[in-house]
This record gives C-alpha cells, structure tokens and sequence, in this order.
C-alpha cells in the first residue's frame, strides 16, 4: 500500500489484522484488556483515554479470535505524522503519538503570543476572539497572557459539519452560512481574531464579511499554523494548487484580499519545536502542504 492510511481488516472465523502505513502519517492505537481489544484513530474512542498502545508506522498486528495477539514489525523507516491531526483533525482529549492534542495546543499559544507582541501594538485591541472549534483553546491562553477580554463573538451552528473536511465546494459554502456573529462584542471594536489554519479561505472571508457588515472597526488575524500553499496527497481534502489561498501570495498581499488591517501567521519551526518538546522521541513530521517537501 502506498500513501497514508491506518487500516483494521476483519477476517471471519479468524480474527482482526491492523497495520499502519510506513511512515505513521495517520494515527493508530489499540488497547489490550481481559475480555477484548479495541482499536481506534484517536484514543478518545477507546473505554479508556489514557490506557493505549501506538500501533508503530510499519507494524502489523494480529489478533485471533480467542484474543491471541502478535505484533511484527514489517518496515522501519522513521516516524513522520501529519500536522494537521494536531493543528484541526483531532478531538483535544486524544493523544496523537503519545501527545496530547489539548497540551499541544495551550502550548503553541506561547510562540503565537511572541509572534503577536513583536507585530502588533497590544493597546490597539479590544477584544480576542477565537474562531470555534480548534481555535478555543490556543485563543484562551493568548487572551489571559496579553490581558485582553476573551469573547466568543463568533459561533458554528453545532450541528454542521465541519468545512475543511467537506470535500465540495458547495457543501463548504453552504456550511459557512452557518456561522454567525455577536454584533454586541465587535460593534466599533478592534479585535484579535485567532483560527487555527487557513486553506481555502471560505470560511475566513465569510467571518470577515460578517464582523464588516457590523461595523467593526479593526480587524487583527492570527493563524496557529503557517501558510498553506500546497496540495495535500496523504487523504487530506486539498487536491489543487488553485483552491488555496495562500499559494503563490506573500503576507501583504493575502492581508489586501482579506481586507483586514493585520494578518500573521506562525511559523512551520515554530509548529514542529513545540511538538518536539512534546514528545522528543519524534524526529521528523509530514509537512509536504506547507512546504512542497513530499515523502
């Protein structure tokens, strides 16, 4: 098999198979008790979080049906996870390769605040207001260190899917429509809005849009992760140069099509040190989306 993939295959009258592609780009884990053994993309789904076992890039497990387990390791190449399972795709309970993605993202809050206290002048806003859901946690640490009043001022219908992973054009626009706005928090307001990424940009004109149509007076934009400018081949939903909008522009220029008054974005070195420092037993991430560099 080439590509990323975690796969569990059910065998009748045998037992279960789980392997994990060579590399570990997507995540997989299993959890041994007495009776059963589960297996799961994210330790959230199993009975219990914190009791897990990785399945490790290139290894293979076996389980009979009386619950007779054998691991073998088939390849061993070095570990490389995808980003994004940290950045968007995981629940903040989950560990991912033995980090846990709500640390992970507190943590990143600290390079994010030095980014916004060397470019931005702290007198200058009024509020900081995280775009739900992924952008909550990062944006609570930011808005306590900078002493800024935190204000949900933008909320999702809870109740639709969420658009990056929507893989039409139209099912992402339509889910857009969704997200609404608190005239009361931004009205004449300059505010610090925090978002976890930025890819096609759907979803970030929208929320503009909308704080414009009430009256806001500044708008300040920090991404928690770099510019996104390629395509993703490892099942990620962006197959196309075309639909990003970062690709071939500088910060100034996505600023002007954003029509805000600051756009930062944090750094890829930022990114991989802070998961580095997570867990120093992962020497290599998959960034092929932020710098063209495919495994």
């Amino acid at each position: 098999c080439e590509g990323s993939y975690s796969v569990i295959l059910m065998i009748n009258d045998y037992g279960l198979i789980a392997f994990r592609d060579i590399y570990g780009i997507r995540p997989l884990v299993y959890s041994i008790n007495k009776n059963y053994i589960e297996l799961a993309s994210e330790t959230i789904a199993l009975k219990n979080n914190n009791n897990y076992i990785n399945l490790k890039n290139g290894e293979l497990l076996i389980i009979d049906k009386k619950l007779n387990y054998e691991n073998i390791q088939i390849y061993n190449y070095p570990l490389k996870p995808c980003l994004f399972e940290y950045i968007y795709f995981a629940r903040p309970e989950s560990y991912i390769n033995d980090i846990l993605v709500y640390e992970y993202r507190e943590k990143i809050s600290r390079k994010i605040i030095n980014n916004i206290k060397e470019h931005y002048d702290l007198n200058d806003i009024d509020y900081v207001v995280p775009i739900p859901q992924t952008a909550l946690i990062t944006g609570i640490k930011i808005a306590e260190d900078i002493k800024k009043p935190l204000k949900h001022a933008i909320f999702k219908n809870r109740y639709t899917h969420r658009t990056f992973i929507n893989s039409t054009n139209n099912k992402i626009i339509k889910n857009i429509k969704k997200i609404k706005v608190i005239k009361k928090y931004i009205y004449n307001k300059n505010i610090l809005l925090i978002d976890d990424s930025i890819v096609r940009g759907n979803t970030i004109k929208h929320i503009i849009n909308e704080l414009k149509k009430n009256n806001i007076k500044k708008i300040f934009l920090c991404s928690c992760s770099p510019p996104i400018k390629f395509p993703n081949i490892y099942g990620i939903s962006i197959p196309s140069y075309e639909e990003l909008i970062a690709n071939n522009k500088n910060i100034e220029e996505l600023r002007k099509e954003l029509n805000i008054d600051k756009l930062t974005y944090l750094t890829l070195d930022d990114l991989c040190n802070t998961l580095y420092e997570l867990n120093n037993n992962i020497k290599f991430f998959e960034t092929s989306v932020f710098n063209g560099k495919y495994i």
